[in-house]
């Protein structure tokens, strides 16, 4: 096997992430130069131009690969410096990429095939119980009612004690359960992330950018017949759709922000998208860029991603800040690469997890509206949390 044979010559990878193609899988080893910025820098609204310059020298001087990295959900006080937003209390950077010294490519099979090496974790902390939860709903519902919001996304961290065990086994182990689309693991200093995400934030090739925005949620079932009618469940919940088209909608007008006129369109409106323990209702939306657009004025328009905040997007992200007793870090983030021409492809960092210092972080959520239940939702709450089963 060759992802083995890679193992047993370089060792643990230093990161393993998803490409342009859905079976191809990039591993990488050593970094020949890391850029990041984090919460306590005087001057880290100034570095997102040093960030970009850094990127250009990077592709300049690669092959293939330029950058892999991460902007954390926390990185929006970044993007926007005109909000009174809360200070990021983790210790997950805002933003952190690394332009890497080996790269290797290996098939997803390599990945579902491979035996992991045994690792053991405990929940120590689980979601809250049904009257918090449902303080919270309240709370939320008091903003929709009076028309600040039409949605708001929000979460609360699991904990869990990583007992045994090299952090690569266990994304090797959650990977072979979840066989997500989107998955990664990242190895930096001391924090380890791992993703298995099923939603791409966006992909751009050449002048050409889409956006792939989940929202709508049914966990699978073993009976075929019961699982069918999941299905057509979510895809005839005038909740869910409503839920999404808000979220198109925002994502449609963020790519508006960079695309050339006329250019932005949405296909497959409503989409259900069937991944090994949950159905996800998913849309594609697209466009074509406008000339000399750069990394970052990409992030620029499109971070945090809409899918995770709620719309429209800057209130929803001051009122997160408001009822979430937490720094999300790299959750609700995006993870991805960079290639030296300038191709890129991110995913929405949920179905995520941090592990420092041997306490694992994994927050789970979802989007709230007016005719959420608070026990319906935390109940969605749980059954993603359930990958760590």
């Amino acid at each position: 096997m060759k992802l083995k044979k890679i193992l047993d010559k370089y060792g643990e990878p230093d990161g393993m992430f998803f490409s342009f193609e859905k079976n191809k899988f990039y591993c990488f080893w050593g970094f020949e130069d890391t850029f990041s910025i984090y919460e306590n820098e005087s001057n880290k609204n100034s570095k997102l131009d040093k960030l970009q310059a850094t990127l250009d020298t990077w592709k300049n001087n690669s092959n293939d690969i330029s950058a892999i990295g991460f902007f954390s959900y926390d990185s929006k006080n970044l993007f926007f410096p005109h909000l009174n937003l809360n200070k990021s209390k983790s210790t997950v950077p805002l933003v952190w990429f690394g332009k890497p010294t080996i790269v290797k490519t290996i098939d997803r099979s390599e990945i579902l095939n491979i035996v992991p090496q045994k690792v053991n974790i405990d929940k120590s902390k689980d979601i809250q119980e049904k009257k918090y939860y449902k303080e919270k709903i309240d709370t939320i519902k008091k903003y929709l009612y009076k028309g600040d919001v039409y949605q708001i996304n929000y979460t609360q961290p699991m904990e869990y004690q990583f007992d045994s065990g090299s952090p690569f086994n266990l994304y090797l182990k959650l990977f072979q359960t979840a066989e997500p689309e989107f998955g990664c693991y990242l190895n930096i200093d001391s924090n380890q992330f791992i993703s298995m995400s099923p939603e791409n934030f966006f992909t751009k090739i050449n002048s050409q950018i889409s956006s792939y925005p989940i929202k709508g949620t049914r966990k699978r079932s073993d009976d075929i017949i019961k699982d069918q009618q999941l299905i057509k469940d979510l895809i005839h919940s005038e909740k869910d759709k409503a839920e999404h088209v808000m979220i198109v909608d925002l994502i449609r007008n963020d790519l508006g922000k960079i695309c050339k006129y006329n250019s932005v369109n949405v296909d497959e409106l409503f989409n259900v998208k069937s991944y090994n323990t949950i159905h996800h209702m998913v849309t594609k939306i697209h466009g074509e860029l406008k000339a000399n657009i750069k990394e970052k004025d990409i992030f620029k328009a499109l971070f945090p991603g809409g899918s995770i905040t709620g719309a429209p997007k800057q209130r929803a992200i001051e009122i997160i800040d408001e009822i979430e007793n937490y720094s999300r870090g790299i959750y609700t983030g995006s993870m991805g690469l960079i290639t030296n021409s300038g191709n890129m492809i991110f995913n929405i960092a949920i179905r995520t997890l941090t592990l420092n210092n041997k306490i694992i972080t994994y927050p789970v959520g979802g989007g709230i509206v007016w005719d959420s239940n608070h026990e319906d939702e935390r109940l969605e709450a749980i059954q993603k949390s359930k990958i760590l089963s």
